[in-house]
């Protein structure tokens, strides 16, 4: 077993370069490794977050991988499927399941803003971002936990299925950019040893 988490992470990079794997995903609720119980602890914390985050992105580029770096969902205020309901008991539409899109902003913002200058330092056009939040915008200055009918997030941060399957025309286009990498690579291969 793996106790710690860099013995961790460099397994997996270990394995990403043997087995020679060429997209890697990176997907987490970011916030979360910034979040100290006060603000130095929270200093400390970002510090320690932008290090090994750079040294993943950058060990991976020069291990020639291409990484997709999705952002967070928005977290709302309370448990998406409960709030749901006791707006459909009162009545109400569960169009009121939603949060101001400056108010997440304002709560994700020191971490996209440490991602941002991770992404700058290394990136050489290897990095994809996604912007998750895209399923729960409806184009105003809400982001809704709702759509169609069904919630997005199982709980306050964590897509639900039916959230998941609203991502696929976001990731049918990461993985179209990389099936166009793959004959690009080839062609340029084939070019290069003349075949």
């Amino acid at each position: 077993t793996i106790d710690k988490p860099r013995e961790f992470s460099d397994s997996v990079l270990k394995y990403i370069e043997e087995q020679s794997v060429k997209q890697v995903f990176l997907v987490a609720y970011w916030s979360s490794y910034i979040s100290g119980k006060n603000a130095q602890e929270s200093r400390k914390l970002e510090r320690e977050f932008s290090s090994s985050l750079s040294k993943t992105l950058a060990r991976l580029r020069d291990l020639n991988v291409h990484v997709v770096l999705a952002r967070e969902v928005p977290r709302f205020p309370w448990i998406v499927p409960r709030k749901r309901a006791a707006l459909l008991l009162r009545g109400k539409s569960s169009d009121a399941a939603k949060i101001a899109k400056a108010k997440c902003e304002a709560a994700t913002r020191r971490v996209s803003d440490l991602i941002d200058c991770c992404i700058t330092n290394v990136d050489d056009g290897s990095i994809t971002t996604l912007d998750l939040r895209d399923i729960f915008d409806s184009g105003d200055e809400f982001l809704y936990a709702v759509y169609n009918g069904h919630s997005l997030l199982r709980d306050s941060h964590h897509l639900s299925i039916y959230g998941c399957s609203q991502l696929r025309p976001i990731f049918e286009c990461v993985f179209e950019s990389a099936k166009d990498r793959t004959m690009q690579t080839k062609n340029s291969e084939a070019d290069q040893y003349g075949t």
